[in-house]
């Protein structure tokens, strides 16, 4: 069993952290406990129609079992977002976005 407990923080409009404690237990008896943080932010290149994301999560401590520590998978995670706006003659504008990780 795995717990996870965290609080987000925004650095800037396009920035965040996030701050987590990790618990787990494999028997009643061996526990461990580590902390981790995963930064992420939002690029908007000169193109308004686009944005990239890019996130590093699991920045942290091992988690230690009696002699045996082992650390949390690194995970680089990215995405894109591209939005679309039409607005035909005598209509309200319309909004259609395009996303991918």
């Amino acid at each position: 069993m795995v717990t996870k407990s965290g609080r987000g923080l925004i650095i800037a409009e396009t920035m965040g952290v996030n701050l987590k404690g990790i618990s787990s237990r494999v028997v009643k008896t061996k526990s461990a406990t580590g902390f981790a943080v995963d930064f992420g932010g939002l690029y908007y290149p000169p193109l308004e129609w686009l944005a990239i994301g890019l996130a590093i999560q699991n920045l942290g401590t091992e988690l230690k079992f009696i002699d045996e520590g082992h650390r949390l998978p690194l995970k680089f995670v990215w995405g894109s977002l591209s939005e679309v706006f039409w607005q035909p003659k005598n209509s309200a504008k319309h909004r259609f976005s395009f996303s991918g990780s």
